[in-house]
């Protein structure tokens, strides 16, 4: 089977099991994030992961666990831009840390 095929069928057949996991532990906009992160390091590495649904899912579970935990160390996605006086932030942190939960963009102007 070609890599792009069985990229394929990995990402339709767990698509929707990796996007519930992450809905479970971070809010919506980081949700899209981990999915799309997931896959990515799926495509990357798709060598290592194993063949077959029941054996390919736990190895998903675990690379959504280890970005889930990249983001938490890191405090968040974090995209700031600057221009003038007014400055645009948006943050979305992991639901793991009870009071980090923040899925509203934060926004100032002077």
């Amino acid at each position: 089977m070609e890599p792009a095929d069985r990229f394929d069928e990995l990402y339709h057949e767990n698509y929707a099991a990796v996007a519930r996991y992450a809905r479970r532990r971070a809010d919506p906009d980081t949700t899209s994030d981990v999915v799309a992160e997931t896959f990515l390091i799926a495509w990357r590495r798709l060598d290592f992961v194993p063949v077959g649904p029941a054996d390919a899912q736990p190895w998903l579970y675990g690379v959504a666990r280890r970005v889930l935990a990249t983001i938490e160390r890191s405090g968040g996605w974090r995209t700031a831009s600057r221009s003038g006086s007014a400055s645009t932030a948006r943050t979305s942190t992991c639901r793991t840390r009870p009071g980090r939960l923040s899925s509203e963009p934060g926004w100032s102007r002077r």
